[in-house]
């Protein structure tokens, strides 16, 4: 059913998040400008992650020991899908972000550099995150 689907999918979310968060709160308090701005943006994105996962493990906690209908969740399942091929756009030009905040700024700035790669590595991750994650919902 979508919302075990849901549901799984936020639990990974929230690992990645939980994980990120720390690691960047660890990379923060480094004294190199390069791994503070990666820790930076490694710290944001985790914290973000987390929060949006614990929202849609909370809405899809909701659904799962309800009567299924069937209509309702073929709904749900296109809605998930398209979120996700619009995430998976969005993931690219937060790759294309990072990688021109460390090309415009990185040369010149560790830390500006730093932020970039940490873009760059949490859009990464999303881009795959979201794109197999759209490709696989059961149908």
């Amino acid at each position: 059913m979508i919302w075990d689907y849901q549901a799984q999918l936020a639990r990974r979310l929230l690992l990645w998040g939980l994980l990120s968060a720390g690691a960047g709160a660890w990379l923060l308090s480094g004294q190199a400008e390069l791994w503070r701005g990666f820790g930076l943006q490694t710290l944001l994105w985790g914290l973000i992650d987390a929060v949006i996962a614990l929202f849609s493990l909370r809405r899809a906690g909701k659904r799962l020991h309800l009567r299924v209908d069937l209509e309702e969740s073929a709904r749900e399942r296109t809605s998930l899908r398209r979120v996700l091929r619009i995430n998976t756009w969005l993931d690219l030009l937060y790759i294309a972000g990072g990688a021109a905040l460390l090309i415009l700024r990185g040369g010149q700035d560790a830390f500006a550099a730093g932020n970039g790669w940490g873009i760059i590595l949490q859009g990464a991750f999303l881009l795959l995150f979201d794109g197999l994650h759209a490709w696989k919902i059961p149908e």
